[in-house]
């Protein structure tokens, strides 16, 4: 009869460990799926600017939002350089480069960091 019950206890704990292990995961994607949409969100709309305007948008920008913050750098020596980096408030980190060329306003090079499936 022991046997038994440490084997149903051995059990009950792999199974509450499986649990609580796939939360976690699941949080976690959940975290970094909202990172991922932040930094697209503030690299498409830099796009978009830097498309439809004639003057160099931001230069260096930190925006916080509810689930997270977003810093947004843009350089310009031929082409214009942005890089968008979101970091979630609970965790996760999702980063964007791309560059454009200023006389043709051309995407030229979108280098995508992330690791959201």
């Amino acid at each position: 009869m022991l046997p038994f019950i440490l084997l149903g206890g051995i059990m009950g704990t792999a199974f509450y460990t499986l649990v609580i292990g796939t939360t976690s995961i699941e949080t976690s994607r959940h975290m970094q799926h909202q990172v991922y949409w932040l930094a697209r969100g503030k690299a498409n709309a830099v796009l978009h600017q830097m498309q439809t305007q004639n003057s160099l948008p931001i230069t260096r920008q930190k925006e916080v939002f509810a689930n997270g913050i977003v810093d947004t750098t843009v350089t310009k020596d031929t082409l214009w350089h942005v890089l968008v980096t979101a970091t979630g408030h609970a965790g996760g980190t999702d980063t964007i480069y791309f560059s454009i060329d200023p006389t043709t306003r051309r995407l030229t090079e979108w280098v995508d960091h992330s690791r959201v499936q």
